[in-house]
């Protein structure tokens, strides 16, 4: 009745205040008004937990707690949110209890239609599931914090084993007095450092299996889950979806044995606790597949023998001309202990790429091909030499790694100079004045004098110096005005000493040095050695003599020798 006055005062408020013109519109938008208000509004919930994709209808099982929404008629004349109870049905008002328990999305669905049916005439029957159920799953073994975690249906074992604490980690004991924590974006260990170890105490390494995880499902069944393979190679089939009232065990690890390993060309090579059923592909998928360089025409499959201490060896080879017997070979079984080796090919793409710097045309890098990887063809590759370079002074260092280590010089670091004999210490301050890797080369004999012999092979990592021409001579030391001086072909040490002022008052002479441009080495030199560019000459000073101890100990020394030809004169006297 008062929904009737309202629609009688609507109509007399447009029909007086409007034209006959839009009379017709105006009754049109009116009826449209009450279609409105007969229509009872939609009730709409969204799904609360997030999803990694859309619900297969066909595979999700309904159970307590689901939310469904039905829609009837083009107009939704009858809409309603219906939760399935704990004993699994669903109530629909004006129908009745449906049972769906145990259903699949699809199956629910087609069995509420039919009950809706009977009771309204429209065929347009619409069902949404809108929220999904929450439920609770128990997590036992090796895990942080077993017990039960509630979970949704659209949740997997792997997020239930995280509500739970996540899987247990290996302990390690070092006996020292530390303690670390190392945190990686892959894991977290905790190093126990102590300075004593209690003999007493048991140390269990409880570390979690991440592969041979047990799902015991209400019904009896029981589902394996394998969260390593599922985080190495996103296979969903390892890591299943959660049902109500499921038992998820974790077991320990096997350490020692029971394990599967892939080594050689693979780029994850490792290995990986054993589960029954893993088939070659999975190990290789697992160690993330060949490197580029791998040769995956075959497999080396090393296998333990009945007696439990020989093995044997089988290649399995892989054929892409015919992938049906490549795909059984990838489906051989494994056993516990069997390991996978995948040769690399050898010297596969081998790469010769040295630097040229300095006084060259083209300075950089260049790959040389491998018959024309000589000294003289990277100059000319890199346009010659500039009119400033200093030939001389070129020089070639080999920096590749077993070149250039050397051992004893590197023990001889860590070693204080006192401790060092005689021998190491010399060897330790030849050593120290070297270049490290530079490569006995004479460029003006090659490229001036056409010495071919000079004309080395080069290897990958070298590097070419082509220097400046200094033009200079540094005179350092104990001379009157010490510096850099022009450097004059053919003069000896002499001129570029009376350059500098000539010698100080206390200057050594007899230990003058010159130090090598091209090479660092230190020279023993006099007035008239030969001078070369770039060379550095050193003037040593005087060393500081307390003359009157010199006399205390010259008379000391004269005095015992005089006592005892005294002493040697008697004895034979008598």
């Amino acid at each position: 009745m008062h929904k009737g006055i309202v629609v009688f005062l609507l109509a007399l408020f447009i029909f007086r205040t409007g034209s006959s013109q839009d009379l017709s519109s105006k009754m049109n938008e009116l009826g449209a008004m009450d279609l409105l208000m007969k229509k009872p509004k939609a009730q709409v919930s969204l799904v609360s937990a997030p999803l990694e994709h859309i619900v297969n209808p066909d595979q999700y099982i309904l159970g307590p707690g689901d939310v469904l929404q039905i829609v009837v008629g083009e107009q939704a004349e009858f809409t309603n949110q219906v939760t399935v109870s704990p004993e699994g049905s669903a109530y629909i008002p004006s129908v009745g209890n449906v049972d769906i328990s145990s259903l699949s999305l699809t199956e629910a669905k087609q069995k509420m239609k039919e009950a809706l049916r009977n009771k309204y005439v429209s065929k347009d029957i619409n069902i949404f599931l809108v929220q999904l159920r929450s439920f609770r799953v128990t997590v036992s073994g090796a895990v942080y914090k077993p017990g039960l975690v509630t979970v949704s249906a659209m949740n997997r074992v792997s997020e239930a084993i995280e509500l739970a604490g996540s899987f247990k980690k290996p302990i390690r004991v070092i006996k020292k007095t530390e303690q670390v924590n190392v945190t990686t974006p892959a894991r977290e260990d905790v190093i126990v450092k102590t300075q004593d170890v209690n003999e007493n105490a048991v140390l269990k390494n409880e570390a979690a299996s991440k592969r041979n995880i047990i799902v015991k499902r209400r019904n009896g069944q029981t589902v394996k889950a394998d969260i390593q393979k599922y985080e190495l190679t996103g296979d969903l089939d390892a890591n299943p979806y959660l049902q109500d009232g499921d038992v998820i065990f974790v077991p320990t690890e096997q350490i020692d044995v029971g394990r599967v390993a892939i080594y050689g060309a693979v780029k994850a090579p490792d290995d990986f606790e054993f589960v029954p059923g893993d088939r070659v592909k999975d190990l290789l998928a697992m160690g993330s597949g060949f490197t580029v360089d791998a040769d995956s025409s075959q497999i080396e499959l090393v296998r333990f023998n009945s007696d439990f201490h020989s093995v044997r060896r089988t290649i399995l080879h892989l054929d892409p001309a015919n992938p049906e017997k490549t795909r059984d070979i990838l489906n051989t079984p494994l056993l516990p202990d069997d390991r996978l080796f995948i040769r690399a090919i050898p010297r596969y793409h081998n790469k010769i790429d040295v630097e040229i710097s300095g006084e060259i045309k083209y300075p950089g890098y260049y790959a040389l091909e491998n018959e024309k990887k000589t000294l003289s063809t990277v100059i000319e590759r890199a346009g010659g030499f500039t009119k400033d370079a200093s030939l001389k002074n070129a020089f070639v260092v080999r920096r590749a790694r077993e070149d250039v280590q050397d051992p004893e010089f590197e023990r001889l670091k860590e070693m204080d100079v006192a401790d060092m004999t005689e021998m190491e210490r010399e060897y330790f301050k030849t050593k120290s004045r070297e270049r490290v890797g530079g490569m006995g080369v004479n460029f003006v004999a090659l490229f001036e004098k056409g010495d071919k012999s000079q004309d080395v092979i080069l290897r990958d990592n070298d590097l070419i110096v082509i220097p400046a021409k200094e033009m200079t001579v540094k005179v350092s030391g104990q001379v009157v005005n010490p510096g850099l001086f022009p450097f004059d072909a053919n003069k000896p040490l002499r001129y570029y000493v009376n350059e500098a002022g000539g010698y100080n008052w206390n200057a050594r002479k007899s230990k003058i040095r010159v130090i090598k441009a091209k090479t660092g080495e230190w020279v023993k030199a006099k007035d008239s050695t030969p001078i070369d560019v770039g060379d550095a000459i050193f003037i040593p000073e005087k060393p500081e003599r307390d003359y009157w101890q010199l006399a205390k100990d010259l008379i000391a020394v004269t005095a015992q020798v005089a006592t005892i030809y005294l002493v040697v004169e008697r004895a034979s006297g008598k």
